[in-house]
């Protein structure tokens, strides 16, 4: 491995440990308030009058009960924010793990496939393209909802003693938005990685990455077979769930197609992804020219992938089809 190659995991590794420490502290704020809120609902209980007259009673123990119920739903929400901190720990863990193996052991397995010496630029790029688009799809979604939870918010604090009601319906539209923007990151987060690959298997991830695309477009329907072994190299398994993303990507945002026809096979020798849809097509020639609204990043990241696994890449214009076989020895 090169040496700007090592430096660079070097310097990732450390951003990671210090994420980690930020989101261990993030966990550990969380921990305290469940704690000071149970010892809350405690206290409550523990000081409810029973000598009192029947209607004072009463009065306390519905204002009571109403506090203990938003103390509880106080908990939940913190407990939903908690399991999201642990997520984004567990796959930064994992991450840094797999980069610190690669260094002490010098020999990365997303790179097994490779020939170092000429292709440790096309990979930083790779890293580097891969970055740039997970930061474009936080900022278009998760940073916008976010910014729009907050003035959502501000407003309802305003209006909140002249109309109430026009208050609880914006507070209850910020809680839309939260619920929004956690199933975005759990959308990014899954495409970083697919937890089925670890518990289930290549065919479990493929499916379910399949079954994810073809809910969240139902104008288009996906037809597709897989027949894989799940005895492949994480990187084979990691690129082909990448290289489906991307062609999908491809023919939802501009492809203005019906249908798409997916079959995945592998054999002894390698594996083969068979892809094409109905749509108007594209000039494949052209996927080294970014263009200046920044498309064309992701075939050419595809390309760049299939070649950097040793693998081959031919488009059809005419049946508007791809065929990738990608070398599993």
């Amino acid at each position: 491995m090169s040496e700007k190659a090592v430096e660079y995991l070097s310097k990732q590794i450390e951003n990671i440990n210090n994420k980690l420490k930020e989101i261990s502290d993030d966990i550990h704020c969380v921990d305290i308030e469940i704690n000071t809120i149970n010892d809350k609902i405690i206290l409550i209980d523990n000081n409810t009058d029973k000598t009192e007259d029947m209607f004072i009673s009463f009065g306390n123990e519905v204002f009571e009960r109403n506090q203990n119920e938003l103390l509880k739903s106080k908990i939940d929400d913190l407990l939903k924010q908690k399991e999201i901190y642990q997520e984004n720990y567990n796959q930064l863990s994992v991450k840094m793990e797999e980069m610190q193996d690669v260094i002490n052991n010098n020999d990365i397995e997303t790179m097994e496939n490779v020939d170092n010496n000429s292709d440790s630029t096309n990979i930083l790029w790779l890293l580097e393209a891969d970055r740039k688009r997970i930061s474009r799809d936080i900022h278009d979604t998760v940073v916008q909802n976010l910014t729009a939870l907050i003035h959502k918010q501000e407003f309802a604090i305003q209006i909140a003693d002249r109309d109430l009601n026009r208050a609880k319906i914006e507070m209850n539209n910020v809680k839309g938005i939260v619920k929004e923007s956690i199933n975005e990151l759990r959308n990014i987060i899954y495409q970083l990685r697919p937890m089925e690959l670890d518990d289930l298997g290549f065919n479990e991830a493929l499916m379910n990455l399949l079954d994810k695309l073809d809910d969240s477009h139902k104008d288009i329907i996906m037809h597709y077979t897989i027949d894989c072994t799940d005895d492949i190299s994480h990187v084979v398994c990691m690129s082909t769930l990448r290289i489906i993303n991307e062609l999908t990507s491809n023919s939802f945002k501009h492809a203005d197609c019906n249908n798409i026809y997916i079959d995945i096979a592998t054999d002894d020798n390698k594996l083969t992804i068979s892809y094409k849809d109905d749509g108007c097509g594209f000039d494949f020639e052209q996927i080294g020219k970014v263009k200046s609204n920044n498309t064309g990043y992701g075939i050419r990241m595809l390309v760049e992938r299939v070649n950097l696994l040793r693998g081959s890449i031919n488009y059809n214009k005419d049946e508007k089809e791809f065929v990738i076989n990608i070398p599993l020895k």
